[in-house]
């Protein structure tokens, strides 16, 4: 059963927040909003009331970072507002999410969750684009996990709108020749990292890094590039999920990989509620490292 909100029918018991910051900053309507929305997000999830509970924990976050007078207090975000953002909703329109009303509140403005998924997201696929073609010129097969891969399969094909990396694996007998290709020079537009916790056998399983800028940044956009090994598990009884792999999407990108059986893969990492949408701050519910 549905009940009419403002013209538009929606679930039962839903209603808007009685003050809205919608139109004050983008001045988009939106009945042209959902359709977008749609594309990539599962509306009975987006429309549950503890999704957007839940979901008003991240601009509290964001908005927390800057001081009273704008500064960002993290320097990874001090240029945000410069930057050119009137593509973003063709380029990653994951970040779609962060205009719509029941979020973008008074209490809860998300101008800057907006603009920061705008220009994390655009540099997460610019430095993704970059990292599969270097791959791809060195014989490096790499293919989507984690995270990534939730967002190819359940958002079909973009990022999900509240995550702030790239996972991708690669396999053991390409470490050599993936550290090779990624060293850093004065040329290299992206800055190569091995993981401390990697150098010293720490953890469980071997993670690098390759940031969008040419330096490591704390909070800077990064895609993380993960081993498929663990000193953990035997790994090995996985592989009949993993392997072979087939092509899957991910934007306009033509050389991306995923595991043979994703949804399995999914759930070994997630659990069973792989696909509900939570907030986990960077954390899998289960990990496999």
């Amino acid at each position: 059963m549905s009940v009419k909100l403002n013209g538009r029918d929606e679930e039962k018991g839903l209603r808007r927040p009685s003050k809205c910051r919608w139109k004050t900053y983008t001045g988009d309507d939106l009945d042209e909003l959902l359709p977008q929305l749609q594309k990539h997000y599962n509306m009975s999830m987006l429309l549950d009331p503890h999704f957007w509970e839940s979901a008003s924990v991240v601009p509290l976050r964001v908005n927390s970072r800057y001081t009273p007078t704008g500064e960002a207090l993290i320097p990874s975000w001090a240029k945000y507002d410069l930057v050119d953002i009137s593509d973003c909703d063709e380029v990653v329109p994951e970040c779609l999410l962060w205009k719509h009303p029941w979020i973008n509140t008074t209490a809860h403005p998300t101008d800057r969750t907006y603009r920061k998924c705008c220009v994390e997201h655009r540099r997460l696929l610019e430095t993704l684009r970059y990292t599969l073609k270097r791959m791809e010129e060195v014989g490096i097969r790499p293919w989507l996990g984690m995270g990534t891969l939730l967002a190819s399969v359940r958002h079909r094909g973009v990022f999900i709108g509240w995550d702030t990396d790239v996972d991708l694996y690669i396999s053991p007998a390409d470490v050599g020749r993936f550290k090779e290709a990624f060293r850093n020079t004065h040329t290299t537009p992206h800055w190569f990292a091995i993981d401390p916790q990697t150098d010293y056998g720490v953890q469980h399983r071997d993670m690098f890094y390759i940031y969008y800028t040419r330096k490591r940044t704390k909070g800077g956009s990064h895609v993380e590039v993960w081993v498929w090994n663990s000193r953990r598990i035997n790994i090995s009884a996985l592989d009949p999920l993993m392997f072979p792999l087939q092509r899957c999407e991910l934007y306009d990108l033509t050389n991306v990989w995923c595991p043979h059986k994703p949804l399995e893969m999914l759930r070994q990492w997630y659990g069973s509620s792989w696909w509900k949408y939570l907030f986990t701050m960077g954390k899998t519910t289960v990990m496999l490292t």
